[in-house]
């Protein structure tokens, strides 16, 4: 997100500001950051705003999002928790013109990606935030769809045809050919793993708790940022990012090895303190034995019969 949108007026952003949420803003700075949506910084009267504009065609999946963010900062009092404002109708996220989507957050003064080697304090905020009850049916609910995968599935049945429809054909069907058992194996693998991931004591989860999305201001207040995605879902969704994040700062790359290019099964690493504790389930006799770990990193089996969940 290096450039504006093609075509984008920013007048739109001028205009919406202070048609939609009563904010006269004199100054609009573009942001050249971040992966999804497009940012500016927006000042008006010594205040100052983060702004983002998203594709039109998110806003479905925005809004609910927002609405789990807004209810957790100002209902349940997370005070780390930075989510959109209202606008003056009450929404989360305005369409602005027809091919974008605006939110509005305040603005974050001296803030830097939180250093947390450890996961002391990346652990604190997910204990905190998996523990709260969000009202039923504000947010989305982990479906485990694969975006696209029936398209994938297409073209793995497809490399026995000519894939000449422009200069990468031939060499993407010689990939598809070479590595379509595995990829098969891979999704196969997923459908298991759905089927063997319990659904109760599902929790609100963030989905990117880590990176960028945790900052520190210089009073070492922590706030986490970015609620696009977030779910209902099992907290090991928050807690494999988080994990690999910790293993990725002590110079190990997610999935536990330092060399290699295999699609080898992931670690699930869990520190804090103690914060959050771990456990590994295995299927025996149709009961599911658990054993507590807590700091340690539990391999899942290729085949799926040892599958690491962290609470």
């Amino acid at each position: 997100m290096k450039q504006r949108p093609a075509g984008f007026d920013e007048a739109m952003l001028v205009d919406a500001l202070r048609d939609d949420w009563g904010i006269a803003a004199d100054e609009l700075e573009y942001l050249a950051l971040g992966f999804g949506g497009h940012h500016w910084r927006a000042a008006a009267a010594g205040a100052a705003w983060f702004l983002t504009v998203n594709d039109i065609h998110e806003i479905d999946q925005l809004q609910p999002a927002f609405a789990a963010a807004r209810w957790l900062e100002v209902s349940a009092g997370m005070e780390f928790v930075v989510g959109p404002r209202p606008a003056r109708t009450g929404e989360l996220v305005q369409p602005l013109g027809r091919r974008f989507a605006l939110s509005v957050y305040p603005w974050l003064d001296q803030v830097q990606p939180m250093h947390d080697p450890d996961g002391v304090l990346t652990a604190g905020l997910l204990k905190r935030l998996h523990a709260v009850a969000l009202p039923r049916g504000l947010a989305r609910t982990e479906d485990f769809i694969l975006p696209r995968r029936r398209q994938l599935e297409m073209v793995l049945a497809d490399t026995d045809a000519a894939w000449d429809g422009g200069p990468y054909g031939p060499a993407a069907r010689a990939v598809a050919r070479e590595y379509g058992a595995g990829i098969r194996k891979l999704l196969q693998l997923y459908d298991r793993l759905v089927e063997l991931t319990p659904r109760e004591e599902w929790v609100i989860t963030h989905g990117e708790p880590y990176g960028a999305n945790l900052l520190s201001d210089e009073r070492h207040k922590l706030y986490l940022v970015d609620w696009d995605s977030a779910l209902y879902a099992p907290r090991e969704r928050d807690l494999w990012g988080a994990a690999a994040d910790r293993i990725s700062a002590h110079g190990i790359r997610p999935g536990g090895r330092r060399a290699g290019n295999a699609l080898v099964p992931s670690l699930v690493c869990v520190g804090g303190a103690g914060a959050v504790s771990g456990a590994v389930s295995r299927s025996t006799s149709g009961r599911r034995q658990r054993r507590a770990v807590v700091g340690e990193c539990a391999p899942v089996s290729a085949d799926g019969r040892d599958l690491a969940r962290v609470h």
